[in-house]
């Protein structure tokens, strides 16, 4: 069954808070990303693919982008296998992927065009990591009603608007097959400025 949510990284204050768009660590609850079933993340605007890590191992470092959605019998489905979904607006998650012995995470990495201070600026990519123990600071993420987005507030930035990176399938990336995988990258993703209504940004889940 096919399920369009909406998810978006909200800003942790360490302090009290009055913003409703952002809620304290003490009133908010964490997902355990060992909770719930696998899903895989999808564009709308390309409905067969999935947000993939790419490589032909799930090692820290590996960067991910979109690729076309495995079958439950390919041997790379645990590439596209997504654990810690929520859409209760009142929770924050990580989004992970695990192999036998090991579990990574969804993390924001760096950005080829910044200035060291990356989740300001447009182009940031995103990679596996080692989970984070305590508050993920690049590996939060939460659902947010009525724009299908998938957002990344960085959370010691200000809670406004201009400081919201959505994830975005890049418009005019071009597949490619990189040396010794198995599979081909078919468009690559990125953080950016969020734009309500960019098919780009829209973003939905599905069973793994």
């Amino acid at each position: 069954m096919l399920n369009t949510i909406t998810i978006a990284l909200l800003p942790i204050l360490l302090g009290p808070v009055i913003s409703a768009s952002a809620i304290p660590i003490s009133t908010r609850q964490f997902s355990d990303p060992d909770l719930g079933p696998a899903v895989k993340i999808q564009p709308i605007s390309y409905d067969n693919l999935c947000l993939t890590v790419i490589g032909p191992k799930l090692v820290p470092g590996a960067a991910v982008e979109l690729a076309t959605c495995f079958d439950s019998s390919d041997s790379n489905v645990d590439h596209q296998q997504w654990h810690g979904w929520s859409d209760d607006p009142n929770q924050q998650f990580t989004l992970s992927i695990q192999d036998d012995d090991n579990r990574y995470c969804l993390d924001k990495g760096e950005n080829p065009n910044g200035d060291g201070d990356s989740q300001e600026f447009n182009g940031t990519k995103l990679k596996l990591s080692q989970c984070d123990n305590g508050v993920p600071n690049s590996q939060l993420w939460g659902y947010e009603q009525g724009n299908n987005q998938l957002k990344f507030v960085d959370i010691f930035a200000p809670n406004t608007d201009s400081k919201k990176r959505c994830l975005d399938v890049v418009e005019d990336s071009q597949s490619y097959q990189p040396d010794g995988l198995g599979f081909a990258v078919q468009k690559n993703v990125q953080l950016w400025e969020c734009v309500d209504g960019n098919m780009n940004q829209i973003w939905r889940s599905t069973d793994a």
